[in-house]
Formats: C-alpha cells, structure tokens, sequence
C-alpha cells in the first residue's frame, strides 16, 4: 500500500520540482538582471564582453559548490521538493555575486588609478541590467578628466574616451555646465546644416553660456530660406515678363 501511494506520488511531486525550480529561475534572474534571458545572453553572445580573466572557471566553480544542496547530510535541512530550486537560486546567484564583486574592485582600483577630476561610479550590478542594448544611454562609470570624458570598458578594463555626440547625451548636467558640453549649430556647407558637439580644451568661465538646441528652431531656418529662394523664383519670372525683354 505504502508502495502504491509513493508511486502515484511521484508524477505530482515532479511537476512540483519543476514548477518551483522554473519560479525560482524567474524571480532570481529578474530581480538580479532584469529579465530571464538577460543571464543566458551574458554567459553565451556577449561572454566576450566582459574581459575579465578566468571569470567563466569562476562561474563553473559557482555552479560546482550550488550543486552541494544534494549532498545527504543536508536532507534533513533542505526537502527533495525544494532542492532544485535552490539548486537553481545558487546557480545564478553564486557566479555572479562572486564575479561582480571581482569586476567592482578592479573598475574601482582602475578609477583611483586614472586621477580623474569628476567620477560617477555604478556597479557591476547595475551594469548587467542596462547593458548592452540598442539605444545606450548608461555608462558603467563616467569620469571627467581636464574637461575631457572618459567611459569605463569591461571588455578592456579601461577607461576610453567618449565620442562628442554621445558625451552630450550621457554625461551628468553639471559637468556639462562645467566645461561648456553642449549642442551647437554648424553648418557644414549653405545648404546643409547639421548638430554637432564641441569639447573645449579648457574649462569655459562661468559667464561663457553654452549653445542650446532649444535656442534654435531648424524648422523655421527652412522654411525661411524656402520663402526667400521662392520670393526670389517669382521677381526672376516678373521680370522676364516685362515688354520687349527677350
């Protein structure tokens, strides 16, 4: 009798290790990366991005010690219901604690290392949430040096300097106050025009006041110098309409 039950049981309580070790995976890769698939992408596509040495034996040799919730001194601690779970909790977890705060204390030793006149530290942690994505408004660490900024990079754990137009976009508002970082109208030929953004050598004085793109309305330059072509088009036409004009 006693078999017959334990037998019956065992199809139920399968789909109960299932279904608590899949919630499990959610909730954790969730609230760690922001999405369940964000992990898998990380540790397949992008692994190249995170230049680290010896991070993926790190990360093997988390999933390694996570598999010690099988041992048999721990039945009496953890049910044979739960056990995949958290299986699944320390798989995830365990890596990327240990990896992220490796990652943290070599981007904050290279940041006191690089001297830099401003910095705006974010976490490892913080990082594998936003980063990467299409449209890229989040800096692992920002660092303003001489009025020059500088991005940190996990792939080479270093800093690289910012392009002028997505310095303009990222950096914190006070140093783009600072050093006069702004957006500016340039005109690359007369019929052409284009945005642009200019980092000065030296720090602007406080009475200097940046270029702002809410200064100029681009629609309205058009439409002026269609009016005027226009204007000009029709006395051309009233002028070769007179008598005896060829």
């Amino acid at each position: 009798m006693t078999l017959k039950n334990s037998t019956h049981d065992q199809p139920e309580m399968l789909i109960l290790k299932v279904f608590l070790a899949v919630l499990a995976y959610i909730v954790t890769t969730v609230n760690l990366f922001g999405n369940p698939l964000q992990p898998i992408f990380l540790a397949t596509d992008w692994s190249d991005r995170l230049g680290i040495p010896y991070w993926r034996v790190i990360a093997l040799l988390g999933v390694a010690a996570s598999a010690l919730v099988f041992a048999r001194s721990l039945r009496k601690i953890i049910t044979d219901a739960v056990k995949p779970a958290v299986f699944v909790i320390l798989t995830v977890l365990l890596p990327t604690v240990i990896v992220g705060l490796w990652a943290d204390g070599i981007r904050h030793r290279a940041v006191v290392a690089f001297g830099a006149d401003e910095v705006e530290e974010r976490s490892f942690f913080a990082s594998i949430r936003e980063a990467p994505a299409e449209f890229q408004y989040f800096l692992h660490t920002a660092a303003l040096k001489d009025c020059v900024p500088y991005a940190w990079s996990y792939r080479t754990l270093s800093f690289y300097r910012l392009q002028p137009n997505v310095g303009a976009n990222v950096l914190p508002e006070p140093w783009k106050k600072r050093c006069g970082i702004a957006l500016d109208l340039h005109s690359s030929s007369d019929a052409n025009r284009e945005w642009h953004v200019h980092f000065p050598t030296q720090a602007v004085p406080p009475t200097a006041k940046p270029i702002r793109l809410s200064n100029y309305d681009v629609p309205a330059l058009r439409k002026t110098s269609s009016s005027r072509s226009s204007a000009s088009s029709t006395a051309s036409r009233r002028i070769s309409a007179r008598p005896g004009s060829p």
